[in-house]
């Protein structure tokens, strides 16, 4: 029997890109820019690329509003791998994640089947388990 999936080969440099289990908190849209955002909280965050997130920090995703994916919901939580963020500094001085979801990140709902789920719980248990590391 094949494995659901397979290692990253080597050659392949992922640390550029981040890998979350977030919750969503908020969805909104604003009709100025024709984009879509929602504020969520890291629930994992098994494969960090080059930012430091830990549980309960918030991110915020957009993307435009002709893209028919993602259909982030507010109370669920997705997976969300995508090239690393930019750092966002609000007037209090706090500091958060913007990632943009359009273009290279994929965003996987592991509600979706039972099979999706189980694959996603071992690669993160995998990358867990390897700090990230594909050795």
């Amino acid at each position: 029997m094949r494995p659901l999936f397979r290692r990253i080969p080597e050659k392949v440099d992922i640390s550029g890109f981040s890998m979350v289990k977030v919750k969503v908190t908020q969805v909104n849209y604003t009709s100025e820019r024709e984009v879509k955002f929602a504020t969520a909280k890291i629930e994992e965050a098994p494969l960090q690329g080059g930012k430091h997130m830990t549980n309960n920090d918030e991110l915020e995703f957009e993307w435009h509003t002709t893209c028919s994916q993602p259909d982030l919901l507010v109370g669920k939580s997705y997976y969300i791998m995508a090239k690393d963020g930019t750092n966002l500094t609000d007037a209090n001085g706090n500091t958060r994640l913007k990632y943009d979801l359009t273009g290279t990140a994929l965003v996987i709902d592991p509600d979706f089947n039972r099979i999706l789920r189980t694959v996603m719980s071992n690669f993160v248990k995998e990358l867990t388990k390897n700090n990230g590391c594909n050795s």
